[in-house]
């Protein structure tokens, strides 16, 4: 079991997870290059600092803001790693973390789900391959969960996860069933016809 799935069962209920969607990597590489940039700036500002002031509570000042920043790094990349669609036997729950134990869960069942989509923006999600999949329900409800490595090849596997539960063989088995009960009601009014034209023709009979 992997780290990612072993934190998502402490806080998401489900005990028939089938499969996990998480963020592409380039999401790292960019939470990476920005807190680098915010680190090499503060070391600008360091070295501005003392070369005109000899202060010593400088050194500690930026060594706390230096601390603080890779803190919240890896706070963000830990965020962005257990941030997750979850596929389940009943539906889908996405699973985002907002900061420091602070998450929120979404759960759609298959049978509220209208359709799976996945859609690319721009040259960097093409290069990379990565996008966003979009799960729409009535009324134009959409859950997006974005940033998805391989966006076509996870859709289908979504898509064909809901088909399995409600997919073109159930809408099949509903239709021979309404089908028998048409039948089954066309052979009730066939009999008591018949019964009727039967008793019909005893009466008559008798009569002579």
């Amino acid at each position: 079991m992997s780290l990612r799935t072993f934190v998502i069962k402490q806080y998401v209920n489900h005990d028939d997870i089938e499969h996990i969607i998480g963020h592409d990597i380039l999401v790292y590489i960019k939470t990476a290059i920005k807190h680098l940039a915010i680190l090499f700036i503060f070391l600008l500002i360091y070295r501005l600092v003392r070369l005109y002031v000899d202060w010593e509570i400088a050194t500690m000042i930026f060594g706390v803001l230096g601390l603080m920043t890779y803190a919240f790094f890896v706070m963000r990349v830990l965020n962005d790693y257990f941030d997750a669609m979850i596929i389940t036997e009943r539906g889908i729950t996405i699973l985002t973390w907002n900061g420091f134990l602070q998450y929120k869960t979404e759960t759609v069942y298959w049978e509220n789900i209208q359709s799976i989509t996945y859609e690319q923006s721009g040259l960097m999600d093409a290069a990379w391959n990565t996008g966003d999949i979009i799960i729409r329900l009535e009324h134009d409800i959409t859950y997006p969960f974005h940033h998805v490595p391989q966006p076509k090849k996870q859709a289908a596997i979504v898509a064909a996860r809901k088909e399995k539960s409600y997919g073109p063989s159930l809408i099949d088995t509903d239709r021979d069933d309404e089908d028998n009960g048409w039948r089954d009601e066309k052979f009730d009014i066939l009999v008591e016809t018949l019964g009727e034209v039967i008793v019909e023709y005893m009466e008559r009979k008798k009569n002579r």
